[in-house]
C-alpha cells in the first residue's frame, strides 16, 4: 500500500516558491549553553556563492 506521496518535479517547485528554488548548504557546530539554550554558528552558501558566517540562537524551553 502507497502513501500517495511522491517527490516535487523542478517544474512544481518553481510554481510553488514564486518561480525560483535555491539550495542552501549549511555547516554548523551546536553548543549547549548551560542548558539555556543552544548556539548553532558555521557558515552557509546559497546558490552555490561563498560560505558567509551563520549564528542562531536556539532557547530551550
Amino acid at each position: 500500500m502507497t502513501s500517495g506521496m511522491r517527490d516535487l518535479t523542478i517544474d512544481e517547485l518553481d510554481s510553488v516558491s514564486g518561480g525560483t528554488v535555491h539550495t542552501e548548504v549549511r555547516k554548523t557546530t551546536l553548543i549547549d549553553v548551560n542548558g539555556k539554550g543552544i548556539l548553532a554558528i558555521g557558515t552557509v552558501s546559497i546558490d552555490g556563492g561563498p560560505a558567509l558566517p551563520s549564528a542562531e540562537w536556539i532557547p530551550l524551553k
